[in-house]
């Protein structure tokens, strides 16, 4: 039988932690290619692991999700989830009522669409 010590499942899970923030990267690299084209990798990795760490405190965590959460940080900005004028965004992340999937398709389809007057 096969036993893994938890000093073992940390690597692994360390591992999987970082494999996972270098998809997120190429993915952002792709689709948000004016915002990314000037970063250095390691820029870009260091916006990766503040941008996760930010969906964090919504629930968001899930590597779907945070594509969505991603984008919308690289080309809305840091903080368009305090700002007036994408005070929808807030609003989302914010609700309680949301699952996490639920709040990366509706930043999704309302970032798409753009603001609503």
């Amino acid at each position: 039988m096969l036993t893994i010590r938890d000093e073992q499942m940390t690597v692994f899970e360390a591992d999987a932690r970082r494999r996972a923030l270098l998809r997120l990267g190429e993915h952002l690299r792709r689709v948000c290619r004016p915002q990314t084209v000037k970063l250095r990798a390691e820029q870009l990795q260091r916006e990766v692991e503040a941008g996760v760490e930010h969906a964090a405190r919504y629930g968001i965590d899930g590597e779907a999700d945070l594509r969505v959460f991603l984008e919308c940080r690289l080309e809305l900005g840091a903080d368009f989830d305090t700002r007036e004028d994408t005070a929808w965004a807030g609003a989302v992340l914010r609700d309680p009522a949301l699952f996490a999937e639920d709040k990366a398709d509706l930043l999704a389809d309302r970032h798409m669409m753009g603001p609503r007057t």
